[in-house]
């Protein structure tokens, strides 16, 4: 609320893996902040979640895996999932996508706040049942999960994968019809 729905505007909220396990966090953030100094001054308030721990806010507005970005609008109720590659140029293109209009919004209902649970906890809970400190059991139904997660992870950039092959060839298309 402070750094998005509180100053008005648009929020652009990056998810991201802030988990020890992401050795690419780091160059995801600066990314982010290299997108925010190209955009600088915008309409939009950049912020990021970490996306190992609030998984409840990112299931709210429909995203599946990290690193990934919405463009909020919480005075309308609205948003959109950037669709592509996490690099500045792609980014970029759906921020000016979404102010010109051509990327198209759709309606939230229900935003989850975001977890009251501290993400440390959350961390450490994960990297001890990975690295076996846990029951045999709980190990088990840990690696069940990821395995899980991971799939599902597999299957939303597959779908992403064929929706940016899906455009490509439409772009083709209408290149070939206007020669």
């Amino acid at each position: 609320q402070a750094l998005c729905g509180g100053k008005g505007g648009l929020c652009a909220i990056a998810f991201v893996d802030a988990s020890p396990a992401n050795d690419k966090k780091d160059e995801q953030l600066k990314m982010l902040e290299d997108l925010r100094k190209a955009k600088h001054p915008s309409p939009y308030h950049f912020s990021w979640v970490d996306a190992s721990c609030h998984i409840d806010m990112m299931q709210s507005l429909d995203v599946q895996m990290s690193p990934a970005m919405v463009v909020l609008s919480p005075s309308k109720s609205r948003y959109t999932t950037h669709i592509g590659k996490f690099n500045v140029q792609e980014l970029g293109a759906t921020l000016d996508g979404v102010l010109s209009g051509r990327t198209k919004t759709g309606p939230y209902s229900d935003l989850k706040p975001l977890s009251e649970r501290p993400c440390a906890e959350v961390h450490a809970e994960v990297a001890a049942a990975l690295s076996g400190g846990g029951e045999s059991e709980e190990d088990d139904i840990m690696k069940e999960m990821m395995a899980e997660i991971q799939a599902k992870e597999a299957a939303a950039k597959a779908a992403q994968d064929e929706e940016e092959a899906k455009k490509s060839k439409k772009k083709k298309k209408k290149k070939k019809g206007k020669k």
